[in-house]
């Protein structure tokens, strides 16, 4: 985990959104349509086109010899007019180039032949029906410009199965053909697209190897040697490199307390994350939600308390240190529940631990006030309050620390300047409980504000019952995303008619590139007792998922548009 909490200069913004993320190891792309079943495995091969099926790409024309260059820059530079367009006005802004459609008379070309290596280009695979590690695609929608570029990769491919779309009509297209995937350039990829894996390799995750990634397009270019050095000191070319990907880790609730601190004095401090530490270190920023103070003076935990009083032991802190936090959220209904001292207390743990915090602090506007986070040059400000109807749970006031109530008119104020100076706003609350997947309206005003307000992210925190989830505009928002360290399963299994889906909660792992956001992946959570969350098992999320996605939206739409069997195992 890097981070700094030193205010940044302010950069730029915009958005991808996704419905959620599963894995794909091999996708059948260019070689031709076939059917297939609901539960498909796609063999390696089928990357590349079939002699007997596929035309093959034409050969490359033969080099013509090049002019010398002028004894001065500008040099006539041919650019493969097949190549993405971003691509090609990227490299006419290379020192030393003038572009030429002159293919015989220039001085440079760049293009996929032979020649000197200039870098490359990456195309993703993207679906919008809610991902897989079997997807049963029929047809495969890009534009024409993708299509002339992958041709040099996979020939011009099997025209039936292919359908040519504008750019600005690709992501409508997939919503309504569900055995549909598109193919983009990186720079490309439109709000709601999931990213697929392509043969076990995930661009967004630490592991990606770029060099075992078969949609990619590897540039060359040729030049007589006078020139060579000047243009290959310039640097490799390319729309994606992970110097530039971040990725932030929000959770729910976390309350060590009850049986979930009983748990673990008996299990061991850090049991409860035992199933989910590699999922939140493997964030570059991991946000976790704690509500309940740290006290000197607190009594041992027993499973059978009936106040809703609570307190953590100092000791309980590894927890916390075991999944890489990084930002603590204060904004809890229970933050004031031992007191001033208590808060304060906890406050200073924090601070030993340098971790930021925000939605409650020591007084109220430290608690309002966004704290910064910058990573890879992705520039973060995340804001949070107490949007509680009641407002005794939120104790901070100019003298007293606690959590802060929420002052909406401020709040977006606050976030249109920040938007504007090109932060990434991540904004969270502690809203009503409801227990159902679908928000009240008080939550989608209140949400909605924030969304609207330019907050990139808009996350419940308060959440015992995992809730819906929502894409408006360049906004993701989930209304609540349940528990995370908290014991509530008991109540899911003894009584399901008044606590059903209790047991069941989401980490949402969010990803930026370049300082805009390009999506979420919702990792679905099931607990195994009153401390343990472990990842869903395939048929667990299906049936979950299915029940999630009736009450979510996109663009007011509704997201569920598919049977439970189109939503695959997440690798």
């Amino acid at each position: 985990m890097i981070m700094t909490s030193s205010k940044v200069h302010p950069p730029r913004s915009r958005t991808i959104l996704h419905q959620t993320i599963f894995s794909v190891f091999v996708l059948a792309l260019i070689a031709g349509c076939r059917s297939r079943s609901a539960v498909y495995t796609p063999d390696s091969s089928l990357l590349l086109p079939s002699p007997s099926t596929a035309s093959q790409p034409t050969s490359a024309p033969a080099t013509p010899s090049l002019q010398p260059p002028s004894l001065t820059p500008p040099y006539q530079t041919w650019i493969d007019p097949d190549l993405p367009e971003a691509l090609q006005a990227l490299i006419a802004e290379l020192d030393g180039i003038s572009s030429t459609d002159q293919r015989d008379s220039a001085q440079v070309l760049i293009s996929t032949d032979s020649g000197d290596p200039l870098g490359n280009w990456l195309f993703i695979a993207g679906w919008k029906s809610g991902p897989a590690e079997t997807i049963p695609f029929r047809q495969i929608l890009l534009t024409e410009t993708t299509q002339n570029a992958l041709a040099h990769l996979f020939g011009p491919g099997d025209q039936d199965c292919l359908a040519i779309e504008n750019e600005s009509e690709l992501a409508h297209s997939l919503w309504l053909h569900p055995n549909a995937i598109a193919l983009e350039p990186f720079e490309s990829v439109q709000p709601a697209l999931t990213i697929l894996k392509i043969d076990n390799q995930d661009l967004l995750s630490d592991n990606f190897d770029p060099n075992r990634y078969p949609l990619k397009l590897n540039l060359t270019f040729q030049a007589p040697d006078e020139i060579k050095l000047e243009l290959s000191a310039q640097g490799p070319l390319t729309n994606f490199t992970s110097e530039k990907l971040s990725s932030i880790a929000m959770t729910g609730v976390t309350a060590m307390v009850r049986d979930t601190a009983v748990i673990m004095e008996e299990e061991g401090l850090t049991y409860p994350a035992g199933d989910v530490q590699g999922i939140l270190n493997g964030a570059d920023i991991t946000h976790i939600n704690n509500e309940v103070p740290f006290a000197k003076d607190c009594p041992p935990p027993t499973s059978s308390q009936n106040s809703l009083r609570f307190c953590s032991d100092d000791r309980y802190l590894k927890l916390l240190e075991a999944v890489g936090t990084d930002v603590v959220e204060l904004s809890g209904d229970h933050f004031g529940d031992w007191g001033p001292d208590a808060m304060l207390h906890t406050l200073d743990l924090y601070q030993q631990e340098n971790w930021i915090v925000y939605g409650g602090g020591r007084n109220l506007q430290s608690g309002l006030d966004p704290v910064f986070i910058d990573h890879h040059g992705n520039h973060f400000a995340f804001i949070g309050c107490n949007a509680k109807s009641f407002d005794r749970y939120a104790t901070a006031s100019e003298t007293n620390p606690g959590a802060s109530r929420c002052d909406f008119d401020w709040m977006s104020a606050k976030i249109q300047q920040l938007s504007s100076e090109g932060y990434l706003v991540i904004a969270t609350m502690q809203h009503e409980e409801v227990d159902s997947y679908n928000p009240i309206a008080l939550q989608l005003h209140d949400f909605r504000l924030l969304a609207e307000a330019g907050a990139v992210i808009v996350s419940g925190s308060q959440a015992h019952h995992p809730q819906a989830f929502e894409y408006t505009g360049s906004s993701f928002i989930h209304y609540g995303l349940g528990n995370l360290f908290f014991d509530q399963w008991y109540l899911a299994t003894r009584v399901p008619e008044i606590h059903a889906n209790k047991d069941k909660s989401f980490i949402d792992l969010h990803y930026f590139y370049d300082n805009k956001y390009i999506g979420t992946r919702l990792i679905p959570l099931q607990f195994i007792d009153n401390a343990r969350p472990r990842p869903m098992t395939p048929d667990e999320k299906n049936k979950f998922l299915d029940q999630v996605y009736r009450y979510s939206l996109w663009e007011g739409d509704w997201v569920y548009l598919f049977p439970a069997e189109y939503f695959p195992e997440d690798n």
